[in-house]
């Protein structure tokens, strides 16, 4: 999934521009959702197509996370914006469970492999 190297690019930017810091660290995932991933109805659409076998896998693991979470589905199914969105903030969770534990900025970059 070309998603992970989405968010991994993300999350690179973060720190190099100073938006993730070591005072603010824990916040990652929030900088990561805090606006939305993807804005209208094609690039959307595009988007979960690129990154999910199709719009009905992208349904399933929405509704998957929501239900194991939440024990009801919130999502609006109704436009791809809400999809591809909530998709992203499902895998950018998911993300950053992968790299494991990190308290600073030094342990996150030795995380992502980078300098």
């Amino acid at each position: 999934m070309k998603i992970k190297n989405e968010i991994k690019a993300a999350i690179i930017e973060a720190i190099y521009n100073g938006t993730i810091n070591n005072d603010n660290i824990e916040d990652l995932h929030y900088y990561l959702n805090e606006d939305y991933h993807c804005i209208g109805y094609y690039q959307s659409i595009c988007w979960i197509e690129d990154n999910f076998q199709d719009i009905f896998e992208g349904i399933k693991v929405i509704q998957d996370y929501e239900l194991d979470n939440f024990g009801e589905i919130h999502t609006d199914f109704s436009g791809p914006e809400d999809i591809a969105n909530m998709l992203y903030y499902i895998e950018s969770e998911v993300y950053i469970s992968y790299l494991g534990d990190f308290q600073n900025l030094d342990e996150l970059k030795k995380l992502l492999k980078i300098k």
